[in-house]
């Protein structure tokens, strides 16, 4: 496994280790967040419940 090459809101490296075959860890990874419109206009990048489109705010 290697290092996450996601970098944080605070302009850090993530410290995670990747998932298999892919450069970021699963938090960083597009495809688990949820997505929804947040309030501030950007995306919300909490992880979504499993199951279903979106997080648990905004399901």
């Amino acid at each position: 496994m290697s290092q996450c090459t996601a970098t944080t809101s605070n302009d850090y490296r993530c410290i995670n280790k990747a998932q298999d075959c892919q450069e970021v860890c699963a938090a960083h990874d597009y495809r688990r967040q949820c997505g929804a419109p947040t309030k501030s206009g950007t995306r919300c990048k909490r992880l979504k419940v499993q199951g279903r489109a979106a997080c648990s705010s905004h399901s």
